[in-house]
């Protein structure tokens, strides 16, 4: 089964609910090593520069690497339990960080040898997701969401290890219960983070109903209230989450609006979109920038939800152009990132 977005024991990740049923018939098989006649990546486009780059993605409860002509496909480490999900890349692309069942935060190298249990949530939290490797690999930020009764939202935050002390620090807190926090991202210099914020209806646990999402900003020491770039308001139908990301590179941010990516400036300022699919037939999410800054790699979903899609990894410009299937060899891919 495949998760397009956020999966946890909770109904506060309304959007898994929802794609978790999408591809439960939609799910391709992965072999430990496929291969491909057929290439999809072009030799011209964005692609080109890439073709030697692993990409890390989460498919059927597991995280794995392709390279973008599909020849090489293999999952990362069997050594940690199901449910990894959200993969992210040090910035010297030795590493690979993600959670497992919601619950904890894993290390391990590329090549899958030597897996460390990072991080565990433990009560109050309820759950843990989305880790993001600092540019300077110090820390791991992550997303917790706290619960006093079990039954309510206590806190939602933005907090980082440090992985030389295990110590974490709270970067960004919510305690109005009807707020959660996902993906955030650091921008190039590690001054700041961008990051989603999802308002719902209650403060229950068990609520489904999101009446608003965000893109906002904060710096990554002494924040106190975000400024927001994009507020999406409800009602939601489908995935709907921006999932934004920062580029190494520049002050620019990626993000998903009606299943179309779009940038904007850290200042709220120019922003473009990017793609101009239908969101019927085609559809663009979880965006993140490639380590050059210089395309967008992101989950591209060919049909309905919920009827016949087909997540694999695409390649687009900054300008919208040049887009190329990446991945290829039958591989389902959700969640993309190139190793750096």
């Amino acid at each position: 089964m495949q998760s397009l977005t956020r999966s946890q024991p909770s109904s506060r990740w309304p959007r898994a609910a929802h794609v978790l049923a999408v591809l439960a018939a939609a799910s391709l098989a992965l072999v430990g090593c496929s291969s491909s006649d057929e290439s999809s990546v072009e030799s011209t486009g964005p692609s080109a520069a890439f073709a030697d780059s692993l990409i890390v993605f989460q498919s059927d409860g597991r995280v794995r690497t392709i390279l973008p002509d599909g020849t090489t496909s293999s999952v990362v480490t069997s050594e940690t339990p199901d449910g990894q999900e959200h993969p992210d890349w040090s910035r010297d692309g030795k590493r690979i960080v993600f959670e497992t069942q919601s619950s904890q935060l894993w290390t391990v190298n590329s090549d899958g040898s030597d897996p460390v249990a990072a991080y565990e949530c433990v009560s109050p939290c309820q759950a843990l997701q989305d880790a993001a490797w600092s540019p300077d690999g110090t820390e791991i930020a992550f997303v917790v969401a706290e619960s006093e009764d079990g039954a309510t939202t206590s806190r939602a935050a933005i907090v980082a290890l440090n992985l030389a002390t295990g110590d974490v620090r709270t970067i960004y807190a919510d305690t109005s219960g009807t707020v959660w926090l996902y993906h955030p991202r650091w921008s190039g210099d590690g001054q700041s983070i961008v990051f989603e914020e999802d308002k719902f209806a209650s403060n229950l646990l068990s609520e489904e109903e999101t009446t608003s999402m965000a893109v906002a900003v904060v710096p990554t020491q002494g924040a106190t209230a975000p400024k927001y770039l994009v507020t999406l308001s409800g009602p939601f139908e489908g995935p709907g989450a921006p999932d934004p990301d920062w580029s190494p590179v520049d002050d620019l941010i990626v993000f998903s609006r009606d299943d179309n990516l779009s940038t904007i400036r850290a200042d709220g300022s120019g922003e473009v979109q990017v793609t101009g699919f239908d969101s019927v037939e085609e559809h663009a999410i979880q965006p993140t920038f490639t380590p050059d800054g210089s395309a967008i790699v992101f989950t591209y979903v060919t049909g309905e939800f919920d009827v016949d899609d087909s997540p694999t990894a695409a390649l687009i410009g900054l300008d919208g152009t040049g887009q190329v299937v990446v991945g290829g060899g039958g591989v389902t891919i959700t969640h993309p990132r190139f190793q750096p």
